[in-house]
């Protein structure tokens, strides 16, 4: 007699039974890694900055008295320099090296420090519907809380709608 194939399917004894296609969820790292460094002066450190920022997986360094003057400043593979260098007396300076990771971002309240005599620079990254302003000083014992405060407010005002 013949077989009943009853519409089943037969499994061939070396063959492992089959599964739905389940999609694995891989969820990547949300954390944002901030770093402030004191370089105490830039050039020559560039080496030790890079195994800092790729050993401990750095997002955003907030850096201070880079000594950079008017144009100069790092150049380092996967990040992005923003600085504002004292353009005519030594010292100071400030940066943020921001990692290419870090897709959208803002400088824009940098326009507006550019009209103060401060140190200081400010970053805005957003990711879905936050955001996050950053910023580093330098000096803010000579430039005053008030200053401080009141660049505060503005970036507030600017990024965030606050009054």
């Amino acid at each position: 007699m013949g077989r009943q194939n009853n519409n089943k399917k037969e499994r061939k004894a070396d063959e492992e039974p089959k599964t739905k296609n389940k999609r694995k969820r891989i969820r990547k790292n949300k954390d944002l890694k901030i770093a402030t460094i004191n370089i105490r002066g830039a050039k020559g450190k560039i080496r030790s900055l890079e195994s800092l920022l790729t050993a401990e997986k750095i997002n955003v360094a907030l850096i201070t008295e880079t000594m950079f003057q008017n144009k100069e400043g790092y150049n380092i593979k996967g990040y992005k320099w923003i600085a504002k260098n004292r353009k005519t007396r030594s010292g100071g300076g400030v940066g943020i090296l921001v990692s290419n990771a870090i897709a959208n971002y803002s400088t824009e309240m940098n326009q507006l420090e550019d009209k103060q005599d401060t140190e200081s620079i400010w970053i805005k990254i957003e990711a879905r519907s936050k955001a996050i302003a950053i910023g580093v000083f330098y000096g803010a014992d000579r430039i005053g809380y008030s200053l401080i405060c009141r660049t505060i407010r503005v970036c507030q005002g600017l990024w965030f709608g606050y009054e």
